[in-house]
């Protein structure tokens, strides 16, 4: 249940306070990966497995001046806070700001993961490098990072 009343000035719908119906769930898209199928002998295939990007819905359990308590566990057994104007936040009041929240997280975290990957590059070439009478190894090019970015992932 939605405690509406304002803290603050103790109002309902309150325009000083821009409280003007609120909503009453906050979105999060996340992505699921599943397993792969099990085959026709009963094992477990290699394959890739699947992926899904899923919307989540959270309902506002207290609305603050600052921001909101999400009921995210099951039946009110575990509350998050989020900020209202916060640059990033765990969840978003509409789905579309949902949506642009997953993408910019899932953008750094394929920056990251680049980086991660041209340092591990770079070490291996450096460990060769060290091995005795061993031909010097080709410099590892880094993979471009908006090659990263515009990569779409077909997992099916």
């Amino acid at each position: 249940m939605i405690n509406q009343t304002h803290e603050t000035c103790g109002e309902n719908d309150c325009a000083q306070c821009s409280q003007l119906d609120p909503p009453k769930m906050w979105y999060r898209y996340e992505e699921v990966r599943y397993a792969p199928p099990v085959d026709a002998s009963g094992e477990y295939s290699s394959g890739p497995g699947t992926l899904e990007v899923r919307l989540n819905e959270y309902p506002v359990i207290k609305l603050t001046p600052k921001g909101v308590w999400l009921d995210v566990g099951f039946c009110g057994s575990h509350k998050r806070f989020v900020l209202k104007d916060a640059r990033k936040r765990w969840a978003c009041p509409t789905k579309d700001e949902a949506l642009t929240s997953f993408i910019a997280r899932k953008e750094r975290q394929a920056r990251i993961l680049k980086h991660q990957l041209d340092t591990a590059y770079v070490a291996i070439n450096i460990a060769k490098s060290m091995l005795p009478n061993q031909p010097k190894p080709v410099p590892y090019k880094p993979i471009p990072a908006s090659a990263v970015v515009a990569v779409s992932v077909n997992l099916r």
